[in-house]
């Protein structure tokens, strides 16, 4: 009214008439000091400039305008109504008070000849406006400022309607003011909204002001509800943006509040509020009271409990913020805190909930009693069940804003690890995992530039210890960790994985980027997967420099190890030395577990492959071991290790440019000596099967290799013993699938069959001594071995060809193509049917049972080509050829095709062991047989052609002959029959007639066999078809006819 009531006047009057009129309306003195200007066409207008209002303290204006205007429309002025329709306030300034009884000085009672009800404003709008009020109860004053607002009204008497912003005290809010109008009590429905920019929250008040004795009192019911300050928008095709339409259904704010409330000059008071989260139709609630004193002494009082509250955008946001890290749930939490307002005002917060949900994370049993302080909160007590069935209690000083932290006891008890760390952690650490409960004790200091632990109580599942943490972060330098304990049992990587998980994001890195002092006594220990009984250590890290003043582990899988050592430079090119020792009874336990935690290192699961096939190979070991870099990329780097293990006396001389043990492309020279007096260790340390049968000697090797692990090593091995050497020269490098190269091989032994016998390809007729004298070129790599060109002598006769050799099922298989002087197949046989079986016991056939399956030390599909072949009791072939396929169905052998008997023989057999069942099946062919030769020479003579399908199966080799079936065909050339004269006839009967009528038997066979045997009786072409039943040859009756005789 004090605004708009000076417009109500005759504005013909002008200015003095309007300083009258204002003063009598308002009861104070109103001077315009600066221009005035009026108008009536197209419309009523007026403009004053620099317009005060009298009545403030100390003699200072109640209320300035700097300028204001107004235009009103002249139709319903002539109607006796007045419609402004803009009307402009610039840089008005208010002072109003507010008296210990509440009264606003500026009560107006307006005095007028118009109705206020017939009195419209359309639009006032104000300018960088100020309102000062001097709030008697408390003593304080408090300031609007930069008000920008616009203000509509039906009527003056209501209802008004206000939006704007301004800064109180400050802080800059949004606003917005609708009224309705006075009702016969005096009492005026208000409803006030403010978005203060500072918080993400909306403030919304609604209920009836009224002026009792001239002091508002309000009372309504209040809402308050978290926003999204974010506001989306899209960039249209011309550059400029515009906000995002939604066209689903808006989501539920994260929180909202409700509750009954009553505003005096002296006292808020929240008679009962609603906290609600979540989804709108079933949310969770907590229920309490507030109450805000306003007086000299201003406190307040927050008490809240409930079922369950969620802290959280919206329901379904739950799965993306599962396995957070620490680190983003600690900036997390200090982002809520910081937005949390912190009352500037004494007062207390008591809070009790059965739980908080937020996000992913379910808080039961939430106490919490706290008082604002300078510095932050002072938290009387808090306790809560975190996930992982963890307990936290603390009470302390919680610093808030730029020095954010907490001082205080803190007491943190893990009842599941591995569920705690999940929720603290995408990665959850196997140690973790392993922890039946954990947990810690202190007080503790807590900054983000320094974490300290005092009375550090720590426990590890059932392990106990005590001493201190202290973690330095200074904001422009390196982290520092400071560690000493002492305790039991102690699981390294349990105690690194757990205290990783409660390092803050800000200036926290990993350990190994930080200065460290350790100093740790306990056993057992438990590090990388090793358990050692007895732990004591002192290093440092400084700079990327380790120093290991003392490290002794005793009883680390039966060995102990101990070092000490520099270390520099660990994340760029480490540099320094190290001196370490390990002694044990048996190092296969360790390597088998250092395997187990480390798969991927192909050194160490080469070692375990050994170490399983010859149990013996690391026992009674003693090894000193050496290491050395220089610094810098080009400087070099050595590994030198002696000693002894499985009675193998070795040294090991590594050396190289920039790491060469860790960059396959730097140049490097390896050096390796070992002897042992039985042989078969070194055989089993250079992977190859090894049987302990004790038929070797002792041997010693040597190898040496220069050049890079990528492009290759130039290596030479040697490996010499009493009766056998061997050597290899060539190339050697690692590649993506493993080791590759090639060179020659040259092979000399007086004896091979002890060194095959002991690699386990003893063959059956071993035992007479065999030489061999070899020599290949050898290639390998992605699990192929390949000799090419060999040359050599095994036993008396000549080898040649090129093998191929690969593991099948964990045996060897050879392929390719082979050149032998002679070859005796009954050794093959015997692998597949068993050695016993092919031995004689008196009988006509062997009778002794097959072996229970094909026993073959390697597999084979090989092309043969041998000068004889020699098959048993089928005899020898010569100028063979045939492809042979060695396996665990039998020996199959195809494309036969040999001399045998003075003719061709072709053809294929197959036989094989089913379970102690030995199967038989061929076809032959031989054509063009010297007849007296098939027939072992008895008398008959000529050229054959023979044909035959045979099988059988049994148990034996009398079993396999008597179920012998099958069938064929003989065809004979030029068929004769030696010492059977077809012309005999007639001289026998010459001979009879002249002994006359004496001739009886005895007298014929005096002269008759001689008269037969005398000549020949030539057959000339015959067929005979035959078959095999039972082991039985079947064949029909074959009459031989001449001219002379018939047979």
């Amino acid at each position: 009214m004090a605004l708009v009531g000076p417009y109500f006047v005759d504005w013909t009057s002008y200015r003095a008439d309007f300083e009258r009129e204002a003063t009598h309306i308002l009861g104070r003195k109103v001077t315009v000091n600066g221009a005035a200007t009026a108008r009536l066409l197209p419309f009523p207008s007026v403009t004053f400039s620099d317009v005060s209002v009298a009545g403030g303290p100390d003699g200072e204006p109640a209320m300035t305008v700097e300028t204001f205007s107004m235009d009103a429309e002249l139709a319903p002025f002539m109607r006796g109504e007045i419609l402004i329709f803009d009307m402009r306030l610039d840089r008005p300034k208010v002072r109003l008070s507010v008296g210990q009884d509440g009264v606003v000085d500026w009560a107006l009672r307006p005095s007028t000849p118009y109705d206020p009800t017939q009195i419209t404003l359309e639009k006032l709008t104000v300018s960088e406006g100020q309102v000062l009020v001097r709030h008697g109860a408390s003593g304080r004053e408090h300031a609007l400022t930069e008000i920008n607002a616009t203000i509509s009204a039906r009527s003056l008497a209501g209802p008004w309607r206000a939006d704007g912003t301004l800064r109180l005290d400050g802080a800059r809010t949004s606003l917005s003011v609708s009224t309705g109008k006075a009702d016969e009590s005096g009492a005026m429905r208000l409803r006030i909204r403010a978005e203060p920019a500072v918080y993400p929250v909306a403030v919304e008040a609604d209920g009836d002001i009224r002026l009792e004795s001239g002091a508002p009192h309000y009372r309504g019911q209040f809402r308050l509800a978290a926003r999204n300050q974010a506001d989306g928008e899209l960039r249209g095709t011309e550059g400029a943006t515009f906000p995002m339409t939604a066209r689903g259904e808006k989501a539920a704010p994260a929180y909202r509040v409700s509750g009954d409330f009553e505003l005096d000059h002296r006292l808020l008071d929240v008679t009962s509020f609603r906290l609600e989260t979540g989804p709108l139709e079933d949310p969770y609630t907590a229920e309490g009271t507030a109450r805000i004193e306003l007086g000299v002494e201003p406190r307040f009082a927050i008490t809240a409990d409930g079922a369950q509250v969620r802290f959280d955008d919206t329901q379904s946001q739950s799965d993306k913020v599962s396995g957070l890290t620490l680190e983003s749930r600690l900036a997390a939490i200090e982002a809520v805190l910081a937005d949390l307002p912190k009352p500037p005002i004494p007062g207390t917060i008591a809070v009790k909930l059965p739980a908080i949900v937020a996000g992913d994370t379910t808080i039961r049993d939430v106490a919490l009693s706290a008082r604002p302080a300078p510095e932050g909160w002072a938290i009387d007590s808090f306790a809560a069940l975190l996930p992982g069935r963890t307990t936290i209690e603390g009470d302390g000083l919680l610093h808030t804003g730029d020095s954010f932290g907490f001082a205080g006891k803190l007491l943190l008890a893990v009842g599941q690890p591995s569920g705690f760390a999940a929720w603290l952690s995408r990665d959850v650490d196997e140690a973790i995992r392993r922890l039946p409960s954990a947990g810690f004790s202190a007080r503790v200091d807590l900054t983000r530039e320094r974490q300290r632990l005092d009375d550090l109580e720590l426990i590890l599942g059932n392990a106990r210890f005590h001493g201190a943490l202290d973690r330095h972060r200074p904001a422009e330098s390196t982290a520092s960790i400071s560690l000493d304990l002492e305790g039991g049992a102690l699981d390294v990587d349990g105690l690194k994985a757990f205290a990783s998980l409660f390092v803050s994001e800000s200036g926290m890195t990993r350990l190994a980027e930080q200065d460290i002092d350790l100093s740790v006594r306990a056993g057992p220990v438990s590090v990388a997967g090793l358990t050692a009984e007895k732990v004591d250590t002192v290093l440092r890290l400084r700079d990327g420099r380790i120093e290991i003043d003392r490290l002794a582990l005793g009883g680390v899988e039966g060995a102990s190890v101990s070092a000490t050592g520099i270390i520099k430079d660990i994340g760029n090119s480490p540099s320094g030395n190290v001196d370490a020792a390990v002694v044990g009874a048996d190092l296969a336990p360790l390597i088998s577990v250092l395997t187990e935690r480390y798969p991927q290192n192909s050194l160490l699961s080469a070692l375990r492959r050994r170490v399983d096939a010859y149990p013996e190979l690391f026992t009674e070991a003693e090894i000193d071991l050496v290491a050395s870099a220089a610094p810098g990329r080009d400087g070099s780097a050595a590994l030198s290790a002696h000693g002894k293990a499985g009675g193998t006396v070795f040294s090991l001389a590594v050396s190289g440019n920039a790491e060469p043990l860790f960059d396959a492309g730097r140049p490097m020279s390896l050096t390796i000596s070992a002897k042992n007096d039985n042989a078969e260790a070194l055989l089993a340390l250079y992977g190859l099967p090894t049987l302990p049968i004790g038929m070797l000697g002792g041997a010693d090797t040597t190898l040496t290799a220069r050049g890079t692990l990528s492009e290759g090593l130039d290596a030479t091995v040697d490996f010499t013993s009493e009766d056998l050497t061997a050597s290899y020269k060539g190339t050697f490098r690692l590649t993506e699938n493993g080791a590759e190269g090639e060179g020659a091989l040259t092979l000399q032994s007086s004896d091979i069959e002890p060194w095959l016998m002991t690699t386990g390809l003893g063959m059956p007729g071993f035992g007479f001594g065999t030489a061999a004298d070899l020599a290949a070129d050898a290639t390998f790599g992605k699990g192929l071995l390949t000799f090419s060109r060999i040359e050599g002598s095994v036993g008396e006769g000549a080898v040649a060809g090129d093998i191929n050799a690969a593991l099948e099922g964990g045996h060897p298989h050879l392929t390719g193509a082979i050149t032998l002087d002679s070859l005796d197949l009954v050794p093959v046989v015997a692998m597949v049917l068993g050695e016993a079986s092919l031995t004689g016991d008196g009988g006509t056939w062997p009778r002794t049972p097959f072996a229970g399956s094909a026993a073959l030390p390697f597999s084979a599909d090989l092309d043969v080509v041998a000068g004889t072949v020699s098959a048993g009791i089928l005899g020898v072939a010569e100028d063979v050829s045939f492809s042979g396929t060695l396996g665990a169905d039998g020996l199959r052998i195809a494309d036969l095709r040999a001399a045998m008997h003075g003719g061709t023989l072709t053809g294929l057999v197959e036989i094989k062991n089913n379970g102690g069942t030995g199967m038989v099946s061929g076809q032959a062919k031989l054509v063009d047989a010297d007849i007296g030769s098939l027939l072992d020479g008895n008398g008959i003579g000529g050229r054959a052609d023979v044909t035959a399908t045979l099988s059988a199966s049994g148990k034996t080799i009398e079993g396999l002959i008597a179920a012998l079936s099958g069938s064929g065909t003989a065809e004979a050339h030029d068929l004769t029959v030696s010492g059977l004269d077809a012309g005999a006839f007639p001289r026998i009967i010459a001979a009879a007639d002249e002994i006359g009528r004496d001739i009886d038997g005895p007298r014929t066979a005096a002269f008759a066999p001689d008269l037969v045997a005398s000549g020949s009786f030539g057959a000339g072409e015959a067929d005979l078809a035959f078959t095999v039943a039972g082991g039985i040859l079947r064949a029909p009756p074959l009459r031989l006819a001449t001219p002379q005789a018939t047979l």
